[in-house]
């Protein structure tokens, strides 16, 4: 039988366990921490400019002309010409 002095310095397998899960929770929760805040700061304290910018792309003015020429009388004279509202 093996004890843990004969193991050649190694801790047991459960104590190995033990530690690299404590590890990786606390990667984990330092990864998750990260995210939050990042979060946190692009929602309170970056939101107005997101806010501006998103109402700034709203609404975007195109001006497309009408693809429609003069509407003449059989005399030969302008009834209707095409030109812009504004």
């Amino acid at each position: 039988m093996i004890d843990g002095s004969q193991s050649g310095g190694r801790a047991p397998n459960s104590a190995r366990l033990a530690r690299r899960m404590a590890i990786f929770g606390a990667v984990f929760l330092g990864v998750f921490a990260l995210v939050l805040l990042r979060l946190w700061y692009l929602q309170v304290l970056d939101g107005d400019n997101y806010l501006a910018r998103a109402n700034d792309n709203q609404i975007r003015d195109v001006a497309i002309a009408a693809p429609r020429g003069r509407v003449l009388d059989r005399a030969g004279r302008v009834m209707v010409d095409s030109r812009p509202a504004n």
